[in-house]
């Protein structure tokens, strides 16, 4: 599903960073034994030299590690780097006018999200995504945009812009959202590399129907049963 490429390139990355941090730190270990150990002789410099070079071998060592973590953390992803095919949305109403919601995944989706349980207000519905977008340097270490679908929301509220207190929240991913997402939102703003956010589609009616859902770094796509697209930013 998501491209092995970055599972490769991080362990070429650790290995070499693993080799040369062990190769420089024995080095500078032994620079300042002869430095500090009389009698045996020293070239003036030679700690601090092994040193400098220990400091961007671990660096090295650390970019691999980080770059294999964010590979495994993006398996619970879907890469959108086109548009994709998300699945299918199946919705109807209750006899009290409730809406029912129905999710089915395209073969490969990861990670399926859960059906919301329960019926939902009756009016109008919508849904919320998690998105990851790297910079396009990245994509060529196979860091692609990602998404996920993370809410159902549902809402009687008619008004343009429903108060949050009005708006009934269906959770379509487990408990804990996985441990990327979370540190990503927390220390993402001083990434200057990644951005992290949430798109919302706009309120849709909650009449009965079953509709196509596309997704692509800049949000959803709906292909409803009849002709036309729809962009949902």
């Amino acid at each position: 599903m998501y491209t092995e490429r970055v599972f490769v390139i991080s362990l070429l990355l650790t290995s070499a960073g693993l080799y040369f941090t062990l190769r420089t730190f024995f080095g500078w270990v032994g620079a300042l034994i002869r430095k500090f150990r009389r009698g045996v002789p020293y070239m003036w410099g030679s700690a601090e030299r092994a040193f400098l070079l220990l400091v961007p071998a671990c660096l090295l060592l650390a970019t691999g590690i980080l770059l294999g973590a964010a590979g495994l953390g993006l398996r619970g992803f879907q890469p959108i780097s086109e548009m994709v095919l998300v699945g299918n949305l199946e919705l109807g109403k209750g006899e009290g006018g409730e809406i029912f919601f129905h999710f089915r995944p395209v073969a490969g989706y990861p990670a399926p999200p859960i059906d919301p349980s329960g019926a939902t207000p009756r009016g109008r519905w919508s849904l919320s995504g998690q998105f990851i977008l790297w910079k396009p340097f990245l994509h060529h270490l196979g860091l692609q945009d990602s998404h996920r679908l993370a809410w159902f929301l549902a809402v009687s509220d008619r008004s343009e812009i429903p108060s949050p207190e009005s708006i009934t929240r269906r959770a379509l991913l487990p408990a804990r959202p996985g441990r990327l997402w979370r540190v990503l939102t927390k220390i993402g703003f001083s990434l200057p590399f990644v951005e992290t956010r949430e798109f919302q589609s706009p309120w849709e009616s909650g009449m009965p129907q079953e509709i196509e859902l596309f997704a692509y770094p800049g949000g959803y796509l709906f292909v409803h049963p009849d002709p036309g697209l729809r962009i949902l930013d």
